[in-house]
């Protein structure tokens, strides 16, 4: 039994370290499309970094990481990512806005949706206010955010989104 603990314990500790790890973006061009192809593992990291690390914290590596992230998004052919009215959420903060992208890339990436649905939107917007919600990610949850988690925790998140 205490095998079984100790080997469970180590999977979600290298999990959690293979999450929060932050890929040397200068190794990684995406100047061709076989790099592009290829980076959807590093792209992957990248929003799992800014999805586990609280929104104050490591400014320069988050900044990095968005910028990575768009321009990966920008040049992949495998998935198109698209924004609609439901950003209004964000309320044009940028903080926010790099957890979106993170969250749109996640989802897509993880579940191999290569374009931008129903589906996505409302797993991009779970993400988000799974993150929003933990106090460990010093989030200010006011306006609209603060309703945003208020319908996901009623299981109301379509409705919401709908009426954006």
């Amino acid at each position: 039994m205490k095998k079984v603990l100790f080997s469970i314990t180590l999977c979600l500790t290298m999990l959690i370290t293979y999450a929060q790890s932050l890929p040397d973006y200068s190794k990684h061009p995406l100047n061709t499309p076989e790099n592009v192809k290829a980076a959807s593992i590093i792209a992957l990291q990248s929003a799992n970094f800014l999805l586990y690390t609280p929104i104050d914290k490591s400014l320069l590596d988050r900044i990095n990481s968005v910028s990575f992230l768009m321009d990966w998004m920008e040049a992949s052919k495998d998935y198109t990512f698209a924004f609609d009215s439901s950003i209004a959420v964000l309320e044009n903060d940028t903080n926010y806005m790099g957890l979106y992208i993170a969250a749109m890339a996640k989802y897509q990436i993880e579940n191999k949706i290569t374009e931008s649905n129903e589906d996505s939107k409302i797993g991009t917007w779970k993400i988000i206010a799974d993150y929003v919600n933990n106090p460990a990610n010093n989030v200010d949850v006011s306006g609209k955010l603060r309703r945003l988690v208020n319908a996901y925790k009623k299981d109301k998140l379509e409705e919401f989104l709908n009426k954006l």
